[in-house]
């Protein structure tokens, strides 16, 4: 089967169950009409593993996938659409997932969801998606497209308001961002420039943000807030590891035990000012959040500065990689744009129930592992399941999975 392909595998809403066609990468192809996702009928018997080799055999399902959540702002009820898009290995580029959230915005308005936005993961081509969507661009300013924005200057990004006064925020995701920033600290290469720029021999030495520092304290004190596992680059770092390394406790801990890790100590900072508002839902009121996100974005464009200004430093070997970097910008201009975006189109309701902790795919990544075979106590891959009973306990799962966000 192709790989490329850009597919739209289920969609549930207010009781509508539809199964979409795949799409092509050629944009051009993409089909235009109503029923580019036909209905199924919800009595219509049919087993799910039939259905789903039926639909493989036409072409029609992508091998690899992901879900996408969209909950009702307003909160009177928990809706969820399930989309797909492939491993983008090859073929799929920024302007056709760019496009394929185009598509999606007709249907909701077609629906009368508000959704806020739309969340992927830090692969080159979904970041370029997003900003797409955050910068002005000419298919939006042919419609005449007003943006929600902070007038600043170092406000860089926007959100288009595209349905009803409703804006689209471009949600990086914070988990894949939370471990990104851990194991850039097992690359040992994020540098801060120790001495002043002029210096006679035109050499400039800098200290390193690493994971020997961590190690170094481990040695020291082995009852550290840490564990082994949480800095091997031999494991893939889970949430649980990543709430260890970037936490508060940690960095005092260094400061206190471990000389010559300032360097580490303000990388942790700054990640843990960025994302901690995302990971606790109960950080505090919308300005405290704004204030340390926005502190955490001013310390990395401050260093990232000081490492394009040293002539012996370079930003590929000395810092962050680009799609994390950008991934950081996002995530500071996205919290901000939520809250924005909350209060002008619901200022009476609670901003803590809509949560920064909600907009990533954390929860989606535990949904995606047990709906393809994981344990779970509302099991869906039965074969014998129609398609309905399928949809039906998919719902459920997400009901609970929202429920333990």
């Amino acid at each position: 089967m192709d790989g490329t392909r850009i597919v739209g595998v289920i969609k549930l809403y207010r009781g509508k169950y539809l199964v979409g066609e795949s799409f092509s990468p050629d944009v051009r192809s993409w089909p235009s009409t109503e029923n580019a996702f036909p209905s199924v009928a919800p009595e219509k018997e049919l087993g799910i593993a039939q259905y789903v080799s039926m639909v493989r055999s036409a072409g029609k399902l992508a091998a690899e996938a992901y879900s996408v959540t969209a909950v009702d702002i307003t909160g009177m009820k928990s809706d969820v659409l399930f989309g797909s898009i492939p491993e983008a290995t090859k073929g799929v580029t920024a302007s056709h997932i760019f496009s394929l959230m185009m598509s999606i915005e007709k249907n909701v308005a077609k629906y009368d969801i508000p959704v806020f936005g739309y969340c992927t993961d830090s692969a080159a081509n979904s970041l370029g998606a997003l900003e797409k969507l955050l910068l002005p661009n000419s298919y939006l300013q042919s419609l005449h497209i007003k943006y929600l924005v902070l007038p600043m200057p170092s406000f860089i990004y926007a959100a288009p308001i595209l349905r009803k006064g409703y804006p689209t925020i471009a949600y990086p995701c914070w988990d894949h961002s939370s471990r990104t920033s851990v194991r850039n600290l097992l690359n040992s290469r994020i540098s801060i420039i120790a001495e002043n720029f002029n210096s006679a021999s035109g050499i400039t030495t800098a200290k390193i943000a690493s994971v020997h520092d961590i190690r170094a304290l481990k040695q020291m004190k082995p009852n550290a807030s840490v564990k082994h596992a949480d800095i091997s680059p031999l494991i893939a770092q889970n949430c649980d590891a990543t709430e260890r390394v970037l936490n508060d406790k940690l960095i005092d801990e260094l400061a206190k035990h471990v000389a010559g890790s300032e360097a580490t100590q303000l990388y942790l900072q700054a990640s843990v000012w960025i994302l901690a508002p995302y990971r606790n839902s109960k950080y505090g009121q919308p300005e405290q959040v704004v204030q340390s996100i926005w502190a955490g974005l001013s310390t990395f464009r401050r260093w990232r500065q000081f490492i394009i200004a040293s002539p012996a430093l370079k930003l590929k070997n000395h810092f962050i990689s680009r799609p994390h970097y950008v991934t950081l910008e996002l995530l500071v201009h996205a919290a901000i744009l939520h809250f924005l975006g909350l209060f002008l189109c619901f200022p009476e309701m609670d901003f803590h129930r809509y949560a920064l902790r909600n907009t990533g795919n954390r929860s989606l990544e535990a949904l995606h592992g047990t709906f393809r075979g994981g344990t779970c106590s509302l099991p869906i891959n039965t074969p014998n399941l129609s398609f309905r009973e399928f949809l039906d306990k998919m719902n459920e799962m997400v009901q609970l999975r929202l429920s333990m966000t």
